[in-house]
């Protein structure tokens, strides 16, 4: 799969969003449940009741589930809403599911 954003890409999030409203296929930015102060922006693939399983667009070189584990809901911090890319600046995207 092509990587939904790229490297310089700049991402407009909703930082007041309703957890209990993500499905999977939304892209959501969390903090890493371990280094603090790092922040991912991943792709949600699997929701359970306390935590959401998250999986890179690009398989072969992606930190997300399959190596951090499921992300606790309380770690999520926004969900990406649209982005610029950056060899388009000026041309705004909606993110689809």
């Amino acid at each position: 799969m092509q990587p939904a954003l790229q490297a310089e890409d700049i991402v407009l999030a909703d930082t007041w969003v309703d957890v209990s409203t993500l499905i999977p296929g939304d892209i959501i930015v969390f903090e890493h449940p371990t280094i603090h102060g790092m922040r991912l922006i991943k792709r949600i693939a699997k929701i359970d009741t306390d935590t959401v399983m998250v999986l890179g667009d690009n398989a072969k070189n992606s930190l997300d589930s399959r190596s951090i584990g499921n992300i606790n809901k309380q770690l999520i911090l926004a969900k990406a809403s649209a982005y610029i890319r950056s060899c388009h600046i000026g041309k705004i995207a909606d993110i689809e599911n």
